[in-house]
C-alpha cells in the first residue's frame, strides 16, 4: 500500500510559487537531482513548474463546471474538459521519474496533446449560448490563459530534451 501524505493544494486565486531551481535553464524542470523527491516523501513532480499551472488549471476547471447544471447536453463537454485537463498534470507526473529521454519525452508529449484537447474544450465552452450564460467568461479566459502557457512550457521542455539527447547528454546518449 502507497503511503500518501497530506498535499497543501494552492489557493483558488492565488498563484503557485514556483519551486524551480534559481538559475535554471530549463522552464519548468525544477529539481533535476537523481531522487523522485524534493523532500521527503513529497514527489518531486510537484516541484515543476508546468504541473503545478496544470494542477490549478484542473481545480479552476473544476469549480467552472460544477456551474453547470447536469443536462445530457453538457456532460459529454464537462467529461471531456475535465478528463483532458487533467490528463495534462497526469502525463507529467506519471513521466517524472524517468526525467529524461524517449520515455519522458513520450509522456510530455501527451501531455501536450491533452493541452490542446482542453483548448479546444474551452473554445466550445465560450462559442455555445447556451454554456457561456450559465458561467464566468472570465473564469473560462483565466484557465485558458493558463492552458496557453502549459502548452509553451511543455513544447519547450520537449525540444530542451530532445536537444539534449541529439547531443547524447542523457542517460540514453551515454
Amino acid at each position: 500500500m502507497v503511503e500518501h501524505r497530506p498535499f497543501k493544494p494552492v489557493a483558488v486565486g492565488s498563484s503557485p510559487t514556483p519551486l524551480t531551481k534559481p538559475g535554471s535553464r530549463e522552464k519548468g524542470i525544477g529539481n533535476t537531482k537523481k531522487t523522485n523527491t524534493v523532500r521527503e516523501g513529497v514527489p518531486g513532480y510537484r516541484s515543476l513548474s508546468v504541473w503545478q499551472k496544470s494542477h490549478r488549471a484542473t481545480i479552476l476547471t473544476l469549480e467552472l463546471v460544477d456551474q453547470l447544471p447536469r443536462t445530457s447536453s453538457t456532460a459529454r463537454i464537462v467529461d471531456q474538459l475535465v478528463g483532458s485537463v487533467s490528463s495534462i498534470g497526469a502525463n507529467i507526473a506519471e513521466g517524472y521519474p524517468a526525467r529524461e529521454g524517449a520515455e519522458y519525452t513520450r509522456y510530455l508529449n501527451i501531455a501536450l496533446r491533452s493541452a490542446y484537447e482542453t483548448d479546444n474544450w474551452l473554445q466550445v465552452l465560450k462559442d455555445s449560448v447556451v454554456i457561456a450564460r450559465r458561467i464566468s467568461r472570465e473564469k473560462v479566459e483565466e484557465i485558458e490563459q493558463l492552458n496557453i502557457e502549459i502548452i509553451k512550457m511543455l513544447r519547450t521542455l520537449v525540444k530542451s530534451i530532445d536537444q539534449k539527447r541529439k547531443h547524447g547528454s542523457t542517460k540514453e546518449g551515454r
